[in-house]
């Protein structure tokens, strides 16, 4: 619960309702798929390399006060929640998802590029401030349910991408 822990190399979280808290990882993260549809709470983490989520459902990946250099998310359904003092500078999406960023002091998610990969239908949602949306994937359904986009933009490919943007919702360019 106090002090930091670093570990050396790349850890691997393959269980529901783990909590990793004051840890510094110098290689890769992943939430493998054995969490399923389970929780994820990470506090006070730093992942030097990039995390990879392929497990966690509809109320599960916690970033409460970390610091992630990219995440790339590839578990369709999964909610990752930024809070706290978090940043993570880029985040590629290869599946549907639901990112939230919320009363964050850090930069919350900075880039999320939705990659030509995300099967067509899938749902992207992202509620909070984000500065940069890149939209690569054809036939997606994304949802800004609130907060602020600094810069959206679509790529030619991204042909019957359809972008909801809620009422509360700015996006400025």
């Amino acid at each position: 619960a106090t002090g930091t822990e670093t570990i050396s190399g790349n850890v691997v979280i393959s269980a529901a309702g783990v909590t990793l808290q004051n840890t510094v990882i110098t290689g890769d993260l992943l939430l493998a798929e054995n969490i399923g549809d389970g929780d994820v709470h990470l506090k006070n983490v730093t992942v030097k390399g990039n995390t990879i989520v392929k497990g966690g459902g509809a109320h599960s990946i916690v970033l409460e006060d970390c610091n992630l250099p990219s995440i790339t998310v590839s578990k369709d359904g999964v909610r990752v929640v930024a809070s706290g003092n978090t940043s993570v500078e880029t985040v590629r999406l290869e599946s549907g998802a639901i990112l939230v960023s919320v009363t964050t002091t850090g930069t919350g998610f900075d880039t999320v590029t939705i990659s030509q990969i995300v099967p067509a239908e899938a749902a992207i949602t992202l509620e909070g401030n984000f500065e940069t949306v890149q939209v690569a994937a054809a036939g997606v359904q994304v949802e800004l349910t609130g907060g602020t986009v600094a810069n959206l933009s679509v790529a030619e490919e991204a042909t019957q991408a359809t972008i909801n943007v809620a009422q509360n919702t700015t996006v400025t360019n």
